[in-house]
């Protein structure tokens, strides 16, 4: 069995010990961002052999396994962040490896319950980023069990805190509310904007021109939010482009009677309903 060292910075501190179980997407997202800092040693594992590859040659300051197979300690920190579908079988499978670390879930609908159950280890955290965290735009939900220090929990705010904002949520459940909050709202956004380009093309626009019109008037909306000098709240930006009885209000008027904030308010809704059905399925 391979044994992490420990590494000291020149100041002398230790860097703690980082261990991804599955390389995918969103844990990439992660490992990327804090290995720029050089505080934590990390190791990942990647089943995959052809991603495997790919992010030995793109990281090579990063430990990679095909297999987990590393000694822990409780001073070591393991994220597992494989398919929701697959928790069950990965804990169970590195039981043995994973009862004296911290252990950070990024997986929707898996409970700690059933993580402390599977790796018989109390120390649980659970974190839902979204996928803005790849260009550190993200917003993570932070949810820990009464068993983490204070002095784990900041490390593990810190670094989450590289992705973007990062909140601590007093209630698991609320990791659920938040994953249909952020983790899909990128999604509702890029629909919207879809559905836009779509209404153009409609009009004559070419798909091009259509997309690109959307795109430029979208990170315009954005940029006019940020450097918002008047303070003026959301309402107030939509309500100044709005004149009484012009095309703006025509069209927002059809919003209005179409339902489009009930619309919004259900798929929300929909969307922590499917979290809290996957909470309850044996994964």
């Amino acid at each position: 069995m391979y044994a992490l060292g420990v590494t000291f910075l020149a100041n002398g501190i230790i860097k703690n010990n980082l261990v991804f179980i599955g390389g995918g997407n969103l844990a990439e997202a992660i490992f990327s961002k804090i290995s720029a800092l050089n505080l934590y040693n990390i190791s990942v594992t990647q089943r995959n052999s052809t991603k495997l590859a790919q992010l030995q040659a793109k990281y090579p300051h990063i430990i990679f396994f095909s297999n987990l197979n590393i000694e822990l300690s409780s001073q070591d920190i393991v994220f597992i962040c494989v398919k929701p579908q697959d928790a069950k079988n990965t804990c169970n499978e590195l039981k043995y490896l994973l009862t004296k670390p911290t252990i950070v879930s990024v997986m929707a609908g898996v409970s700690i319950d059933s993580l402390t159950s599977w790796c018989s280890n109390s120390q649980i955290i659970r974190a839902m980023p979204n996928v803005l965290a790849t260009i550190g735009y993200g917003v993570t939900g932070v949810f820990c069990n009464d068993n983490i220090t204070k002095t784990r929990i900041d490390n593990i705010l810190s670094i989450f805190n590289t992705l973007g904002k990062t909140f601590i949520l007093d209630n698991e459940d609320y990791i659920n509310k938040i994953t249909t909050a952020a983790a899909s709202s990128p999604a509702y956004v890029f629909y919207f904007l879809e559905a836009l380009i779509s209404s153009l093309i409609k009009l004559g626009f070419n798909k091009d021109m259509a997309q690109e019109i959307i795109l430029q008037v979208s990170k315009g909306s954005l940029a006019l939010l940020d450097t918002n000098i008047n303070e003026k709240s959301i309402s107030e930006l939509r309500q100044s482009i709005t004149s009484k009885n012009g095309t703006t209000q025509a069209a927002i008027q059809v919003l209005e009677q179409s339902g489009f904030n009930e619309i919004i308010n259900n798929a929300i809704i929909a969307g922590y309903n499917r979290a809290n059905e996957l909470s309850t399925i044996d994964t």
